[in-house]
């Protein structure tokens, strides 16, 4: 195959993967996203009651900063204790997040697409007899969700 139709074939299936990572419904995946947003919540996501708070401060216009320690249900309903930088205005309110950069990679499709490029780049480099035929599966799911997009 030529090296820009499989250039092409790459760009769809990295556009896939990406939104497959930052919007599909497709449950296996969306469980581990949100498992993924719970320990690294994007801004202003209202957090659980905390368990802990840590180094509070209060700020200029009286909210508190901090981090605060939650628990989140992993996987088989065991909780997960998770730490993240957070604010509030009046704890009664509840907290919110003041962002992880990490939650940020996983909801921004043009934040994540970069690291999926450079993972189809190493695929197709040095596994193109592995990588070819997964790459046409996800190009032509691509094209058919542009497609059914328009319709």
């Amino acid at each position: 195959m030529g090296d820009t139709l499989e250039s092409i074939i790459d760009g769809l299936a990295v556009y896939r993967l990406s939104r497959l990572v930052a919007r599909d419904t497709f449950p296996p995946v969306a469980h581990a996203r949100t498992t993924w947003l719970e320990a690294h919540p994007l801004p202003g996501t209202l957090l659980p009651n905390p368990v802990d708070k840590k180094n509070c401060r209060v700020g200029n216009d009286g909210s508190l900063h901090g981090t605060i320690t939650y628990v989140v249900p992993g996987w088989l309903g065991l909780g997960t204790r998770v730490s993240a930088r957070a604010s509030t205005p009046d704890p009664e309110l509840g907290w919110y997040a003041d962002g992880s950069p990490l939650g940020e990679l996983i909801d921004c499709s043009a934040c994540n697409s970069v690291w999926l490029a450079a993972g189809v780049v190493f695929l197709r480099r040095f596994t193109p007899r592995f990588w070819s035929p997964i790459a046409a599966l996800l190009a032509s799911s691509a094209v058919a969700a542009l497609l059914s997009s328009h319709e």
